[in-house]
C-alpha cells in the first residue's frame, strides 16, 4: 500500500534515518490516509531519543514534552511531533502511565496504544507495519483496543469516549470485546475531568448525535444523567413518535454541524420529565418546560464547565424554543427581541429541527410555520425595519435626562415601554414622536 506522504513529513523522515534512526509515521494520520479521509496531524515515532533528535534538528526543534519522549520539529512551516518508541507502566492516575522507558523496538510502541486503527505505522520504503490487524478493523468499520480492552480503558477512562466519539466520527461500531468493556469499566469515567469529557462530548455531537443513541445508558449516566432520564421519559402525546431523548436526539441530527445550535437542540426538553402531568385519559402534559428545561441547562453546562457566554447563549434558545412566533411582524421583533440578533437565526435551526422531529401527522403545518417566520424575517431584515432593542430606539437615555429623569431603573423602564410600543408600530420610532410620548408617560 502506497499513501501519500507531505514533503515536510518525508524531510524528517529522511533526516532522522540518515542518522541510523529506523522511523515510522503513526497513529491518526496513516488511519486517515488509508480512510481516503484528509490527514492533518502527522506524527513521526522513531528509535531516537529527545536529545538526539534534538542534535539532528537543531535550532528547527521545540520542547514539547521531552520527558514523555516528544519533541516538536520544525519542518515545512509545521511543527511535527516526534516521539520516542516507549514502553508504559501502570496509570495509577488514569492518564499517565507511572513509569515510562524508552525502546529500541517500533513493536514496544505499538503495542501500548489505544485502538487498532491508531496502532498502524507506515514508512515510503518499508510500507505498512500492522501488528494488530488495524487495517482489517478499518475494512470492517470497527473500534477495536489493542489488546485487553479492559485494561487499556483502565489506563485511561477517556478512552471510553474516545471509543465513542471515533465511532461517531467515521461510521464506525465497537467490536463486542470493546463494547462490553466499555460498559463494565464506565464507572472510571468519575476518576477522568470534566473539561476532558466534555471536549470528547462535544465531538462526538459535532459528528454524529445519533451515536448518543448507540451509546449505553451506563456510559451516559456517567457525564450526562440528564439525557438517560429523557431516553427513560415517554411522550403520550398525538404530536409525538418518540420518547424526550429519542425525540431531542433525532431532532440534533437535522441540525447543522454548530455547537451552540446542537448543545440547544439537544437541551431543549431536558425540562420535560420534571414538567410531565399524566392526565387520566391517558395523555402527557408539559407544562412550563422551556422554563424547566433552561434551568437545567443552566446546571448541566455549569458542572462540564462550559465558557459562561455559551451557556448563557444555548439556554437562551433553549427558553425560546418553544415560545409561538406569530407571522406577524410586531411578533416577529418580540421574539427577535428576546434572543438578539446574533441567536435568532440559530433559534429557526433548533425550531426547524424540532419540527421535524414531531410526529409525521403535524410535521408539515409546523415546519411550514417556521418558514413563513423565516422568510418574513428576511423580508424585515432587509427593509431595515428590526427595531427590537432598547438601543435602536431614536431617543435614549441623555435624552430622557433632559427631560428631568434622572438614571436609574426607571429610566431603563420608560426606555422598555418606548421600546414595547414601537415593536407594535416601528413608524412612532423618530425622536420626535419619542419625546412627546416620554413626556406624556412621565406627566
Amino acid at each position: 500500500m502506497d499513501l501519500v506522504i507531505p514533503d515536510n513529513i518525508l524531510q524528517v523522515l529522511d533526516a532522522l534515518e540518515a542518522a541510523g534512526f529506523p522511523s515510522w509515521v503513526v497513529g491518526g494520520a496513516v488511519r486517515d490516509l488509508m480512510l481516503g479521509r484528509p490527514a492533518h496531524d502527522y506524527d513521526i515515532t522513531t528509535s531516537a531519543r529527545p536529545e538526539q533528535v534534538t542534535q539532528i534538528f537543531k535550532d528547527a526543534t521545540y520542547g514539547l514534552g521531552a520527558r514523555f519522549g516528544t519533541v516538536g520539529v520544525f519542518s515545512g512551516g509545521a511543527l511535527i511531533e516526534v516521539t520516542t518508541f516507549r514502553c508504559e507502566g501502570r496509570y495509577t492516575d488514569y492518564r499517565h502511565p507511572d513509569e515510562l522507558s524508552f525502546s529500541a523496538n517500533i513493536e514496544d510502541d505499538l503495542a501500548r496504544r489505544d485502538f487498532t486503527i491508531n496502532a498502524l505505522a507506515y514508512h515510503p520504503r518499508r510500507g505498512l507495519l500492522d501488528l494488530f490487524d488495524g487495517a482489517q478493523d478499518l475494512n470492517d468499520r470497527l473500534m477495536r483496543c489493542v489488546g485487553d480492552p479492559s485494561k487499556r480503558f483502565a489506563e485511561d477512562p477517556l478512552r471510553i469516549l474516545r471509543a465513542w466519539r471515533f465511532a461517531a466520527q467515521l461510521g464506525f461500531s465497537l467490536e463486542p470485546a470493546t463494547h462490553a468493556a466499555s460498559v463494565k469499566e464506565s464507572p472510571l469515567l468519575r476518576h477522568i475531568s470534566v473539561e476532558r469529557i466534555r471536549e470528547e462530548f462535544c465531538k462526538l455531537l459535532l459528528a454524529d448525535p445519533h451515536t448518543l443513541l448507540e451509546m449505553p445508558q451506563e456510559i451516559l449516566e456517567q457525564f450526562l444523567p440528564e439525557l438517560v432520564t429523557m431516553l427513560q421519559t415517554p411522550q403520550n402525546t398525538p404530536f409525538h413518535q418518540y420518547n424526550v431523548g429519542e425525540h431531542c436526539i433525532f431532532a440534533c441530527t437535522l441540525t447543522p454541524p454548530n455547537l451552540r445550535v446542537r448543545l440547544a437542540t439537544l437541551f431543549h426538553d431536558v425540562g420535560k420529565p420534571k414538567a410531565r402531568f399524566h392526565r387520566e385519559d391517558g395523555i402527557d402534559h408539559f407544562y412550563h418546560h422551556p422554563l424547566y428545561s433552561a434551568e437545567i441547562t443552566r446546571d448541566l453546562m455549569r458542572r462540564l464547565k462550559f465558557p459562561r457566554q455559551l451557556i448563557d447563549e444555548v439556554c437562551a434558545l433553549v427558553l425560546q424554543h418553544d415560545r409561538q412566533v406569530g407571522c406577524t411582524d410586531a411578533s416577529i421583533r418580540r421574539a427577535l427581541a428576546s434572543v438578539g440578533d446574533d441567536l435568532f437565526d440559530d433559534l429557526l435551526q433548533v425550531k426547524y429541527a424540532d419540527a421535524s422531529a414531531v410526529a409525521e401527522r403535524y410535521r408539515a403545518a409546523r415546519l411550514d410555520s417556521v418558514h413563513e417566520i423565516e422568510r418574513r424575517y428576511h423580508e424585515l431584515k432587509a427593509t431595515q425595519q428590526l427595531v427590537h432593542s432598547t438601543r435602536q430606539l431614536a431617543i435614549g437615555g441623555r435624552d430622557l435626562m433632559e427631560l428631568g429623569m434622572q438614571p436609574g431603573p426607571e429610566m431603563g423602564t420608560l426606555l422598555q415601554t418606548l421600546l414595547d410600543e414601537v415593536i407594535e408600530n416601528p413608524p412612532l420610532n423618530t425622536r420626535q414622536q419619542l419625546i412627546e410620548r416620554a413626556r406624556s408617560l412621565l406627566a
